[in-house]
C-alpha cells in the first residue's frame, strides 16, 4: 500500500482515500530520496473531493497545495505568500546545506571536509536567522500548522535524527520547542512515525561509501603475441 504524503491534514481525509486509491491503481508513482518523498500523480480522483480539474501534477510542493487545502496553504494571498516564501527558503537555503551534511554519513559523498564546513556554515547561518524569528512564535505563519511548518520541519527532521545532539540544539532552542511541537502532531505522526533526538552525531562512514561506490575492475590489457624473431642469415663465404 502505497503511503499518503506527510502534508495530508486530517480534514482531507477523504482527498486522501482517493489518492491512495489512486496510487495502489499505479496512476501515481513514489519517487523517494532519503530526505524528502516527491510524488507524482494523477488528479483526476481528487476532483470531486477537492473541486480541482483534472490534470497530472508532479511537484511536491503543487501536490500539498492541493490536497492541504486553504488551512494548510493559507486563506488570503499574503499569507499564501508567507507560506510560499518559507516553503521556497528552506528548498534553495536549508535542503542543500543539509544534503552535503547527511549525505556522507549515508556514503553517498565523499568526506570534503571543505564542502562540510561550508554546508555547516550555510546551515547555522539559516538556524540562526529561525531561532530569532521563533523567540515569540508557535508557528512560522499564523496561530496554526501550514505547509511552511511541515516543509521545513520535514527538510531539518534527518539533521535533527542524526546530527544535532542535545549540546548542538542548545543553540536552538526556540527552533527545537517549534521542531518538536510540528514533528510531534498526531497527523505527521500517523505518516511517518515518531522522530527520535540525536544522541551521537552521524559520522563519514568510508565502508559505506566504499560499498554505493566500488571501484571498477581493472581491465588487464590483451597480450600481443611475440613474433619470431628472424634468424640472421649466413654471410656469403669470401671468394
Amino acid at each position: 500500500m502505497a503511503k499518503v504524503s506527510p502534508m495530508l491534514p486530517a480534514e482531507l481525509s477523504k482527498a486522501g482515500t482517493c489518492l491512495k486509491g489512486n496510487l495502489a491503481a499505479n496512476s501515481g508513482v513514489w519517487l523517494v530520496t532519503p530526505m524528502v518523498p516527491v510524488l507524482c500523480v494523477d488528479t483526476t480522483a481528487l476532483t470531486q473531493s477537492t473541486g480541482s480539474s483534472a490534470g497530472n501534477i508532479g511537484d511536491t510542493f503543487a501536490i500539498a497545495s492541493l490536497v492541504g487545502g486553504s488551512a494548510l496553504r493559507g486563506d488570503d494571498e499574503v499569507t499564501r505568500c508567507q507560506i510560499t516564501q518559507f516553503m521556497i527558503q528552506a528548498e534553495t537555503s536549508l535542503f542543500p546545506a543539509a544534503c552535503q551534511i547527511l549525505y556522507p554519513c549515508w556514503g553517498l559523498m565523499p568526506n570534503n571536509k571543505n564542502v562540510i564546513s561550508k554546508a555547516r556554515e550555510q546551515f547555522d547561518g539559516y538556524m540562526s536567522a529561525l531561532e530569532g524569528y521563533l523567540t515569540d512564535k508557535t508557528y512560522l505563519v499564523g496561530e496554526a500548522v501550514t505547509l511552511a511548518d511541515l516543509t521545513v520541519a520535514m527538510y531539518l527532521r534527518d539533521m535533527y535524527n542524526m546530527i544535532l545532539d542535545e549540546g548542538a540544539r542548545a543553540k536552538y532552542t526556540n527552533v527545537t520547542r517549534w521542531f518538536t511541537t510540528i514533528i510531534n502532531q498526531d497527523e505527521v505522526t500517523r505518516v511517518i512515525g515518531t522522530t527520535a533526538l540525536c544522541t551521537k552525531p552521524a559520522q563519514f562512514d568510508a565502508k559505506l561509501f566504499a560499498a554505493n561506490h566500488p571501484k571498477p575492475a581493472k581491465q588487464e590489457k590483451p597480450k600481443q603475441e611475440q613474433k619470431p624473431k628472424e634468424t640472421a642469415k649466413p654471410k656469403p663465404a669470401a671468394a
